[in-house]
């Protein structure tokens, strides 16, 4: 057999396979990924991996009704707005540390804030205010933001992708 005839036989059988091969079902696209709920800071004393309050149901939440926040561990309130933010520890159970960051990370504000009394009216429990308009806030537990060197001024690292995230959140 030629080249040539050998050729147009497997051209044809190639053909004809495609033809008479059954319809494939559509694959359907992948999901999109899950938001990342984990914040990592960077802070100079090590890193604290952080749960994300961006929402006004999560920053409610916050760290209240917690026995414990474990050491290495946190949160972090993301605003898409600049303003000075008030917090107050309705609910929480537990002593903590509180830092107003901006948005390249240098600490504004540092405090300790420690939970009410029980039975403490809304209008009685204090509230720590940052000194600036701030979009981030971070929490660890009492007594943490001074083993890991979160004090006035100094600069704690973000993730690269925190403008997207203070876009993304709410007022």
């Amino acid at each position: 057999m030629s080249f040539r005839a050998l050729l147009a036989v497997l051209v044809a059988a190639v053909w004809v396979g495609a033809c008479s091969a059954p319809p494939s079902k559509p694959v359907p696209p992948a999901p999109p990924p899950a938001p990342d709920t984990r914040f990592v800071v960077g802070c100079p004393g090590g890193d604290v991996i952080c749960e994300i309050a961006d929402d006004w149901e999560r920053r409610a939440a916050g760290l209240s009704a917690r026995s414990a926040v474990p050491a290495g561990t946190g949160m972090v309130f993301l605003y898409s707005e600049p303003d000075v933010r008030g917090f107050w520890m309705k609910g929480c159970l537990v002593a903590l540390d509180i830092a107003y960051l901006r948005d390249d990370g240098t600490v504004v504000d540092v405090g300790r804030m420690e939970p009410p009394a029980v039975g403490a009216s809304d209008d009685a429990l204090p509230r720590f205010r940052s000194s600036e308009p701030v979009r981030i806030v971070f929490e660890v537990a009492a007594g943490e933001a001074a083993k890991l060197g979160v004090v006035r001024g100094v600069k704690l690292r973000l993730p690269n992708d925190l403008a997207a995230r203070l876009a993304d959140a709410d007022p």
